[in-house]
């Protein structure tokens, strides 16, 4: 995957701080959260001032508008592609703190997320080197994010139930992810794992359900 020429290395730049997380993207599903979960970055250019901004208003205060929308699009392809070259560079580049509080679109088979985190991509196709390198905290587990002309209100854990990737669904239960989330139509990450998988893998996703909901003392889902 070519990454467009011009994106600003993190390294050397003095326009990326770290942030603080003042931030929680947990619960079931209840409208969208694609821009309740971009968190604010702050960036600084003296010493004696301190502004805020989205990570939106960052990249378009580099670039401009369209072409920060090309950049953050093609985050989102990267972290989605399963050759994970083009997400191990960006992860060099820019870091994971800034990185996993992106929110990037992403177009599928006519549908687009207009805002998803690149972890949230990375357990949608199964990626999970790279799903524990963007891996920080634990309000990135919960997040649920609106598909256009999709269904709404989908999590991580969900997108990896769906996709079939049961080593990730395993690892988002050892980090806490929560079962229990239901998205747009009702479905858990147990409805969606039987609906886009054959009986082997959604039966294998649904024993790692039932076995974290027991341990945890949680329904069991029907």
């Amino acid at each position: 995957m070519n990454i467009p020429n011009g994106l600003p290395d993190q390294k050397n730049s003095e326009g990326f701080l770290s942030t603080d997380r003042q931030y929680e993207c947990s619960g079931n599903f209840s409208g969208s959260s694609v821009e309740a979960c971009e968190p604010n970055i702050q960036i600084c250019h003296q010493a004696d001032c301190q502004s805020e901004y989205s990570i939106s208003e960052l990249f378009g205060a580099l670039f401009g508008r369209v072409y920060a929308y090309n950049v953050k699009e093609t985050i989102g392809k990267a972290f989605s592609d399963s050759d994970t070259s083009a997400a191990a560079m960006l992860l060099s580049t820019y870091g994971v703190e800034l990185l996993s509080k992106c929110m990037c679109p992403f177009r599928f088979s006519g549908k687009l997320y207009p805002g998803i985190t690149p972890f949230a991509l990375a357990c949608r196709s199964g990626n999970l080197d790279i799903v524990k390198s963007l891996f920080i905290d634990t309000w990135q587990l919960n997040q649920s994010f609106d598909c256009i002309n999709g269904i709404n209100g989908r999590t991580p854990l969900m997108l990896a139930a769906m996709y079939g990737h049961v080593d990730v669904v395993r690892q988002l239960l050892e980090w806490k992810a929560d079962p229990q989330i239901v998205d747009q139509l009702g479905d858990t990450a147990d409805h969606i794992a039987y609906k886009f998988n054959n009986l082997f893998v959604a039966s294998e996703i649904e024993c790692l359900l039932k076995n974290y909901r027991e341990e945890n003392g949680l329904p069991q889902i029907n």
